[in-house]
């Protein structure tokens, strides 16, 4: 298997003063110099089209190291010092696939990997891990479609939308790894632990107590995983 990238994505705002397209240009340089970093596997950005101020930095390094080594590197801290765009957030991982070599700088992937970290965190990112060896194509298109695509209209709130994946999830009877994972998605994004049970203990009026069992018992061995991450 491959060794897996050290990715950040940051998410950026333009500061008040300053025009979208400014910040746009200097951006686009800043990957230029970055893509050429000895320890740098993919330096991308992307704009909210709906949103023109807002950008993602999706970036992925050989390792921490060639991480820090590009936030020392000259051209980082000369754009740092123009002071055109402040940090909003970002999402760390130590597990993160290599983006495919060619995908356009907005595609549904690279959208799809910024919402699969927003929802899912580490959970999701080890199935995409498990995949990429053996069927790197069905990694990408299980970020790209439902992460990319349907993850990413306004209708539904992502709690809402975690809400029905953990119901439908549980309901099919077989799907108890993407259960797992989806029940990590619901507490990230807002549902409490109870609202978790009761959404479970409704499906054994719809599915059957078998399915809302084995949900609950699904269920019961997240909270003990999260319990121990907290400890």
């Amino acid at each position: 298997m491959p060794p897996l990238a050290y990715q950040v994505i940051a998410q950026l705002e333009t500061n008040p003063e300053v025009v979208p397209h400014d910040a746009l240009q200097a951006l686009q340089q800043l990957c230029w110099h970055a893509r050429r970093e000895p320890g740098c596997l993919r330096f991308e950005l992307q704009q909210d089209r709906k949103q023109p101020r807002q950008f993602f930095l999706i970036e992925s390094f050989r390792d921490e190291a060639a991480f820090a080594a590009h936030h020392a590197a000259e051209h980082t801290c000369a754009y740092q010092a123009r002071g055109l765009t402040r940090l909003v957030q970002h999402w760390v991982t130590h597990a993160a696939p290599p983006m495919p070599p060619a995908v356009e700088a907005d595609s549904a992937y690279r959208r799809g990997w910024a919402r699969l970290q927003q929802v899912d965190g580490q959970a999701g990112e080890r199935v995409i891990a498990a995949l990429q060896d053996v069927a790197p194509d069905l990694a990408q298109y299980t970020i790209a479609f439902p992460f990319g695509e349907v993850y990413q209209d306004e209708v539904l709130t992502l709690k809402e939308r975690e809400i029905a994946t953990v119901a439908a999830l549980a309901a099919l009877g077989y799907a108890t790894p993407q259960l797992k994972v989806h029940l990590h998605g619901a507490l990230n994004v807002g549902c409490s632990r109870d609202e978790v049970i009761a959404i479970l203990t409704q499906m054994a009026v719809y599915a059957g107590f078998p399915a809302a069992i084995n949900g609950v018992l699904a269920a019961k061995e997240v909270f003990a995983e999260r319990d121990m991450v907290n400890a």
